[in-house]
């Protein structure tokens, strides 16, 4: 906040942190406009009913399509054109998965890994973002481009990577059959497909099988935004902390098509210069 305000843009905070005064003050003067931009927690914006809210941005990525949409919901209520910028990283899943391990209730843990999974699978589509949500929501007849989300207006170069996700869905398979069927996490698939020598890779056997090392020179980061492109084609099993991939209908369905696979020339579409770089960004 304190960069905001230096650049000449009013800005105030809001959080559980600060006594109920500075609070106060704070939610009035974003209410009556008389500053322009608050920096808050979710719960502030949950519960303010501002029509003429132009941007919301969220700097971490939600842990559930739900909230997202409830949180980014509050921007354009006058009818008039608003932009929802998240920004998300690596980081912001493992907080995620962190929280909801703490939790004692097992009987909601596997929800809400699932819930997380669908979060990240909207981070990582190239497809429309709006009919992705309604999609998410249960509306089947939802149109495959809106003309005005970040997907459908982007500049971005795409780049064809389903030769690299048949190589990534070839290695599933070759580690499971090495194993006698069991399933692994993208980060042991990743170290498998660059050609790791550790001691894990090297107990099960994986540094014999032919998928070994077949994309050594991609780096990790981009393997694994490949694995996240690849969402539900070669992906299951999400409803505990680590997901484990495995085999799913549409991962037949996909190696037996022409269908194309795609994903941003530089992995991730980026965040400008406003942003701190590392996070990719959705709007």
């Amino acid at each position: 906040m304190i960069k905001i305000c230096r650049s000449g843009m009013g800005a105030v905070r809001y959080h559980a942190g600060l006594d109920s005064d500075e609070r106060l003050q704070s939610q009035e003067a974003f209410i009556y406009d008389k500053v322009g931009i608050i920096v808050a927690t979710n719960a502030f914006g949950m519960g303010i009913d501002k029509s003429n809210v132009r941007y919301v941005i969220h700097y971490n990525m939600p842990a559930t399509m739900d909230a997202y949409y409830q949180e980014a919901g509050r921007a354009g209520r006058d009818g008039l054109p608003a932009d929802c910028i998240l920004l998300f990283g690596e980081k912001d899943i493992m907080t995620a998965r962190y929280f909801i391990s703490q939790s004692e209730d097992n009987g909601t843990k596997k929800s809400a890994y699932l819930k997380l999974r669908g979060m990240v699978d909207y981070c990582h589509t190239n497809g429309c973002l709006r009919s992705w949500i309604l999609n998410y929501f249960g509306e089947e007849d939802a149109p495959e481009s809106c003309t005005s989300c970040g997907s459908c207006t982007s500049q971005t170069d795409l780049v064809d990577i389903t030769t690299e996700a048949k190589k990534i869905i070839s290695s599933v398979y070759r580690m499971a059959e090495q194993t006698g069927g069991r399933k692994f996490g993208s980060s042991l698939l990743t170290d498998v497909l660059r050609g790791s020598k550790k001691a894990r890779i090297k107990s099960l056997g994986f540094d014999k099988i032919s998928t070994w090392g077949i994309m050594k020179e991609y780096k990790a980061e981009s393997i694994r935004g490949m694995i996240n492109s690849g969402g539900g084609r070669f992906s299951a099993n999400r409803g505990r902390r680590i997901s484990l991939l495995s085999f799913t209908g549409r991962t037949t369905k996909f190696l037996k098509s022409d269908t194309k696979l795609s994903d941003a020339k530089t992995g991730r579409k980026r965040a400008e210069n406003l942003f701190l770089p590392g996070r990719a960004n959705k709007y």
